[in-house]
């Protein structure tokens, strides 16, 4: 019983301290971001809704010049005009550039990436966009699982590749530049009907670990950082795949009750200002999920059979 209630005082502390903590952070987000990102070229994928837009407006009205990527190209040109029109933070406004971006073709990725280094120095990089999945496994067809990896993955590793190369050749920063990378819970914790999504977001990760301690050797002062969120409140179940390939078109319980895109991109800007290398940003029940995969996977694989069942029922 001693032991226990110790145990109880513990975690009621270190919970305690972990809000204390990211509040104060937050607290001093505003007068460190003014200073930091002013001036610098930030290249946000994904710019065209939900958190990559979040990210890119909040870096644009503290004065960066900031490079909006995406896929739907009239849409950027939308939030272009709105950050212009609209924009009400205290940095000088540097006027965004947009370029179309369709991370499922490696080769457009890769001139994407080129036509921007010949342009600009970038010197952020937030690799944001995505695509997600709805549906069992077996029944899904490869053509879903192979789009689903080119997205979150392969279309993104050839695009970075050009930028940090870029950073590493460019004389004016001396090797300098931060890359950011959006990847997910579900990259350390896959779980059912989600084969493909977590699939994408695992390799992602092993991928930037790789780059991380490689990118020591060669240019250290690139620094990596990889934000893990739980659900957001976007479009993101909406836009997901089915097992066919067809819109999933549903708002998820999860995903509606999730954080806000703007807390999560305030994190996320938050993170290279304080250099971070990685934060799981979710409740604290799934960080805890976390934990069990590691250490006790039996007992992980038991949860997510009763989770599988409750999802069958349910859809």
């Amino acid at each position: 019983m001693i032991l226990f209630t110790i145990f109880v005082i513990f975690i009621i502390l270190l919970l305690s301290y972990v809000v204390y903590y990211r509040l104060s952070r937050i607290k001093c987000f505003e007068p460190k971001a003014l200073k930091y990102f002013h001036g610098k070229t930030v290249c946000v994928t994904g710019a065209s809704s939900g958190l990559g837009k979040e990210i890119a407006r909040i870096a644009f009205e503290h004065g960066a010049h900031v490079i909006m990527a995406a896929r739907r190209i009239d849409e950027l040109k939308r939030i272009k005009m709105e950050f212009l029109a609209t924009g009400t933070g205290t940095g000088t406004k540097i006027e965004p550039d947009i370029i179309q971006l369709d991370l499922s073709s490696i080769e457009q990725s890769e001139n994407v990436a080129k036509k921007i280094c010949e342009k600009f120095n970038v010197d952020i990089l937030i690799n944001n966009a995505g695509i997600s999945s709805r549906a069992p496994a077996l029944q899904t067809v490869v053509d879903v699982d192979h789009r689903m990896m080119m997205v979150n993955f392969l279309g993104h590793i050839a695009f970075t590749k050009i930028i940090i190369k870029s950073m590493m050749t460019e004389s004016k920063r001396n090797g300098h530049g931060q890359i950011l990378a959006i990847t997910s819970i579900q990259d350390r914790l896959a779980i059912p009907f989600r084969s493909s999504y977590s699939s994408s977001k695992h390799a992602s990760r092993a991928w930037y670990d790789s780059l991380r301690s490689e990118l020591s050797l060669i240019a250290p002062k690139i620094h990596i950082s990889l934000l893990a969120p739980g659900y957001i409140r976007t479009n993101i179940s909406m836009n997901a795949m089915n097992s066919d390939g067809t819109k999933y078109g549903q708002m998820d319980e999860t995903t509606a009750n999730g954080y806000t895109a703007e807390y999560v991109a305030t994190i996320s800007l938050e993170m290279l200002l304080n250099g971070d290398h990685e934060i799981v940003l979710a409740p604290f029940i799934h960080r805890i999920l976390v934990i069990i995969r590691t250490l006790w996977p039996v007992f992980y694989f038991f949860i997510m059979k009763i989770y599988a069942k409750q999802k069958s029922k349910s859809s």
